[in-house]
């Protein structure tokens, strides 16, 4: 990982707001060994909207929450270990969180990065954490979607959380829970060009 920077990028964001996105994304989190970043969050900053967008990948399914920063410095990306980062968040005080990018230089050009989290309790002993920024941005599994497929059908879409949910409770008692037969553990979503969306569950008897 290439340093961009001589200063350390920075910024802040409430503990309620980082430990909320972390929950949302960990849901796509994996125990994936062969795929060390399945593991991780990638974490990345916008300075012009002020905003943290967290990302989480199992291959099967990608969630990105975000959530308002401050006092942001610079543009970033790193991944970080999920299960060590929720639990280091969870334990911390209600207060005000500062993420700093840590790059040491080495003799090649490029750096070893960590991130430390400073915490300020209300006893004004500061905490930290520092771990390293494990591999490189490119290591994170993307899922490439795009508008359509070349007969046309669209296999990316927007749909309202309101009727995604009445979809789900309409379909949910047709879910197998059985792990040997994964075709009907899920939602089958079908959707063709200037008909709405349907979606499907089958638990082979149902």
């Amino acid at each position: 990982m290439k340093a961009k920077n001589s200063t350390n990028p920075s910024f802040i964001i409430a503990k309620s707001e980082f430990d909320k996105v972390l929950k949302i994304a960990s849901r796509a989190l994996s125990d994936n060994k062969i795929i060390p970043a399945c593991e991780m969050f990638l974490i990345e900053t916008n300075t012009e909207t002020s905003r943290l967008k967290i990302t989480a990948c199992d291959l099967s399914m990608s969630i990105s929450p975000s959530a308002n920063i401050r006092d942001c410095s610079l543009d970033m990306a790193f991944m970080a270990p999920g299960k060590k980062l929720m639990e280091y968040i969870s334990k911390s005080e209600n207060e005000d969180l500062q993420i700093s990018l840590i790059a040491e230089p080495l003799n090649d050009g490029s750096a070893n990065v960590s991130y430390s989290i400073l915490t300020q309790s209300t006893t004004n002993k500061s905490r930290k954490l520092s771990l390293p920024a494990k591999y490189g941005t490119d290591d994170f599994p993307v899922i490439k979607m795009n508008a359509s497929k070349s007969d046309g059908h669209p296999i990316a879409f927007t749909i309202p959380s309101p009727d995604f949910l009445e979809m789900l409770f309409r379909t949910v008692y047709a879910i197998s829970d059985d792990n040997l037969r994964p075709a009907g553990t899920g939602l089958n979503l079908t959707s063709m060009p200037r008909n709405p969306i349907k979606a499907s569950a089958c638990m082979w008897h149902i």
